[in-house]
C-alpha cells in the first residue's frame, strides 16, 4: 500500500525522503505540472519524469546511503547568505493531475514545490484520485513544538513569503508585527487545516505523524532508520547567537499571541 505524505512547506518531507533513500524506496514528488519519481534497482537509481504529455527517464549508478545531507543554501535570516538568483523563463505547462500514471510506488508527497502557491489551484483531488486516495495510507504531520516551528519560519520568512523586507524578518516585524503574525498563522496553522479539511471534506481516511515525537520506523515500517533526528533541520545552520535570539524572542511573543496549541485540526 502507497504512503501518502500530506505535509506542505517545512514538514519534514526531506527528511522521510532521507528515509526512503536509505531503505531504497521508491517515491514520488508530485509538482503542479510534473511529478518526479525515484525507484532503484539493484544497480542503480532510476529518475522519471512525468509531464501531460511526455514521460522522461535517467538512471544513475547507486551510491552507498549516508547520513550527510546538506540543507540548501537560502537567504535567510539568521546566517544570511546572500543567494544569486537566476532569471528563469517561464513556460506555461498544463496542470498534472494523473498521478496513477506514476505507479507502482511506495511513498508519494502531493504537496511538493507549493512554497507560494496555493493547492487548491492544483486539481489533486479528481474524482479518480479521490478514490485512489482513499485506499493508501494516509499521513497528516503535525506539530507540538509550536516555538521550533515559528523560529524555522520567520528564518525562512524570504523563502516563503513575497514582501519588500525579503529575508530582514526583524525589520518586518518592527514596521509591521501584524504582517508577520499572519504569516506564522498562514504557515504553521492554516495551510495545515486546510489540507486536512481536504481530506475530511473526501472521506479520505488519515492518521497523525508527531513531527516531534513520531517514530518512523513504527510508522512506515522500513528497516533502516535515520539514527540524526536532526538531519534536515535548519537550526544545523544557526550559527549566529545574536540573530537567533531575536528570532527566539519573535517565536515567543507569537506563541503568546495566538495560544492555539498543535497543528491539528
Amino acid at each position: 500500500m502507497t504512503f501518502i505524505y500530506w505535509g506542505a512547506v517545512d514538514t519534514g518531507k526531506n527528511h522521510l525522503q532521507q528515509y526512503a533513500i536509505a531503505n531504497r524506496k521508491s517515491f514520488i514528488t508530485w509538482h503542479k505540472t510534473s511529478a518526479k519519481k525515484y525507484s532503484y534497482t539493484k544497480e542503480k537509481q532510476i529518475r522519471e519524469y512525468y509531464y501531460t504529455d511526455e514521460v522522461k527517464r535517467i538512471e544513475e549508478d547507486l551510491i552507498e546511503f549516508k547520513e550527510n545531507w546538506r540543507c540548501r543554501k537560502q537567504p535567510n535570516y539568521i546566517n544570511y547568505t546572500p543567494k544569486k538568483k537566476n532569471k528563469k523563463r517561464s513556460i506555461k505547462k498544463d496542470i498534472f493531475t494523473d498521478i496513477k500514471k506514476c505507479l507502482p510506488v511506495d511513498l508519494l508527497f502531493p504537496l511538493y514545490g507549493i512554497n507560494k502557491e496555493v493547492i487548491k489551484d492544483w486539481g489533486h483531488f479528481t474524482e479518480e484520485n479521490i478514490k485512489w486516495f482513499r485506499t493508501c495510507n494516509n499521513i497528516v504531520p503535525y506539530k507540538k513544538d509550536i516555538l521550533d516551528s515559528a523560529m524555522s519560519k520567520l528564518d525562512k520568512f524570504d523563502e516563503f513569503a513575497y514582501t519588500p523586507y525579503k529575508h530582514d524578518v526583524v525589520q518586518a516585524y518592527k514596521e509591521n508585527k501584524n504582517l508577520v503574525w499572519t504569516f506564522l498563522d498562514n504557515m504553521i496553522y492554516n495551510s495545515a487545516h486546510y489540507i486536512e479539511g481536504l481530506l475530511k471534506q473526501y472521506n479520505i481516511p488519515y492518521t497523525y505523524f508527531s513531527l516531534d515525537e513520531g517514530d518512523y520506523n513504527n510508522t512506515f515500517g522500513w528497516d533502516i532508520e535515520i539514527k540524526n533526528k536532526e538531519l534536515t533541520h535548519p537550526k544545523r545552520d544557526w550559527y549566529d547567537e545574536e540573530k537567533y535570539n531575536i528570532i527566539k524572542d519573535i517565536a515567543e511573543e507569537y506563541i503568546i499571541y495566538n495560544k492555539k496549541g498543535d497543528t491539528r485540526l
